[in-house]
């Protein structure tokens, strides 16, 4: 009996040091910085449309720098951006904010095509109180809202749209996150939604708090929808997207989500 304790003695030695090799590499990875930026000095050119053609005077923003759309939508704008994947934002009041992004390329030019998506109707909303919008998707706020002043508001004004990500509307970037490593990840998403809250002279408010969101699934993806998946939103600090740190839940059978999120406009329902 002794004999077989300490043949098995070397064995036990061997699995301990592979359990802690193991561990160190696992808690290694997990602390593996990304790879530094690399910084381009670029020009991008493009064109900005709505349902009915061309929108002049449009913002368009690229890193710090911007310009606006001339009478025929076009446009021409110059910065320095990360050389992994610049965004190109587009705002005019009235319309979704919208973002294209593409990976830039040293002495090349790129081109991109933007469209703006007009707000719609408003829907005035106040906490504890539940909006429906015409597609049926809901929201509810449970607290107060304020503006970037640190000013609160007991009411705002929402506009909201819902997205089918399997469409490519032009409006929203692509659906891809970045590991701790740096690379690019897809997410599949199964349904995208858009949010703005504004104060009465239509400047941006958000809310003190999370607060609770109903939105459709897209139709081409109900049928490999999951009952849980997480939801990330769309940082312009980032340009990229992030966890939301919340998941989506899908009722039995149902066709929309259900979830809280907060601040950010654009979020979507992935894994």
């Amino acid at each position: 009996m002794k004999k077989t304790k300490f043949a098995l003695l070397p064995l036990a030695i061997l699995f301990c040091l592979f359990a802690c090799r193991k561990d160190y590499l696992v808690q290694k990875a997990e602390n593996i910085e990304p790879p530094p930026e690399i910084l381009l000095e670029i020009e991008v050119q493009g064109h900005v449309f709505d349902q009915n053609g061309a929108v002049s005077g449009a913002t368009v923003w690229l890193g710090d720098d911007f310009t606006t759309t001339d009478a025929d939508g076009n446009f021409l704008l110059k910065s320095i951006v990360a050389s992994r994947r610049a965004v190109v934002k587009v705002e005019k009041n009235g319309y979704f904010q919208s973002f294209r992004d593409f990976v830039p390329e040293f002495q090349k030019v790129a081109s991109v095509q933007v469209a703006l998506h007009q707000k719609g109707t408003p829907h005035f909303v106040s906490p504890a109180k539940l909006t429906i919008f015409e597609n049926g998707d809901t929201v509810e706020f449970h607290d107060n809202f304020y503006d970037e002043m640190g000013k609160t508001y007991p009411e705002a004004t929402v506009f909201f749209r819902r997205i089918d990500p399997s469409l490519d509307d032009q409006t929203l970037p692509s659906n891809y996150l970045t590991d701790t490593l740096g690379v690019f990840q897809p997410l599949e998403s199964f349904g995208t939604f858009q949010i703005t809250i504004e104060n009465s002279a239509g400047e941006p408010l958000f809310s003190t708090d999370y607060f609770q969101i109903n939105f459709g699934i897209a139709p081409s993806k109900i049928s490999a929808a999951p009952s849980f998946c997480e939801l990330y939103f769309f940082s312009e600090e980032n340009t990229d997207w992030q966890n939301g740190f919340s998941n989506a839940e899908r009722p039995i059978g149902g066709q929309n989500y259900q979830g809280w999120v907060w601040q950010h406009t654009i979020w979507t329902a992935a894994r």
